[in-house]
């Protein structure tokens, strides 16, 4: 019984990453569960040094965060379970932790079908705490395109279906990849 939450970005003045709260619920059974656990093996190609889904880290070196098509769609899952690497003593995940986690889930629906992208700016919202040693679902959608510009959104529940945090992302394709961005 989790949900997702799609944010429609609306334009305010030119900045359609504003936070601006619109939101449309949709439900996601519990194969989203299976198949994002399932798709932890699904690799990234194009960005093996990143901190969240780059093939060069492991865990105590990264988040291992390889989102994969969840249904055949273009909304993007993957199961992640910080670890003490990435929290304080108390347990908890630091803001900016929490939004690396959402931030190549948001690009990841855009990689495989445009090639390189980058991120151009991200406006993130967290509602509850994240927790070393809990299970999460992280979830990305694409949500439109202005010629180069992509836009998207991506989110993280806590097992149980809580929402902890959610995103909106502009994203950069680029004409060609850049020397060295393997």
């Amino acid at each position: 019984m989790t949900l997702t939450i799609d944010l429609v970005p609306r334009m305010d003045g030119g900045d359609r990453t504003k936070w601006q709260g619109d939101q449309h619920v949709r439900p996601l059974t519990d194969l989203g569960w299976r198949q994002a656990a399932a798709m932890a093996e699904r690799r990234n190609l194009q960005y093996n040094s990143c901190f969240v889904c780059g093939l060069d880290r492991g865990p105590g070196d990264g988040l291992c965060i390889f989102p994969g098509s969840l249904d055949g769609t273009k909304t993007m899952a993957a199961t992640w379970e910080p670890d003490t690497t990435v929290s304080d003593p108390d347990g908890v995940v630091p803001p900016e932790i929490v939004w690396a986690a959402l931030d190549c889930p948001s690009g990841f629906p855009y990689i495989e079908p445009t090639g390189l992208v980058v991120l151009g700016r991200l406006a993130v919202k967290r509602m509850e705490t994240v927790r070393r040693g809990e299970r999460y679902l992280v979830l990305g959608w694409p949500t439109g395109q202005d010629g180069r510009k992509l836009y998207s959104s991506s989110a993280l529940y806590t097992e149980s279906g809580k929402l902890c945090a959610v995103s909106m992302a502009t994203w950069i394709q680029l004409d060609e990849t850049p020397p060295g961005t393997t």
